[in-house]
């Protein structure tokens, strides 16, 4: 499927898709996200109490609404 007509990118990397699929899904997307909220309320064995570890110390984080992931 990386070969398919329809998997294709312009100049600027973006994603073409040909008349029929304009944008492509790129799940990747969603697992970036996924990452950011771990980075920011952590994970299982991640510590209690320590505050967004997946940024540096310093780093003002604010989370609201998410839980650790497993």
């Amino acid at each position: 499927w990386l070969l398919h007509d329809l998997f294709q990118f312009d100049d600027v990397g973006m994603p073409v898709g040909g008349s029929r699929v304009p944008t492509p899904y790129f799940p990747a997307g969603g697992s970036l996200l996924y990452a950011v909220g771990m980075m920011a309320e952590g994970w299982d064995g991640s510590g209690e109490g320590v505050a967004a570890p997946g940024f540096p110390k310093g780093w003002v984080v604010r989370v609201e609404g998410i839980l650790k992931a497993l």
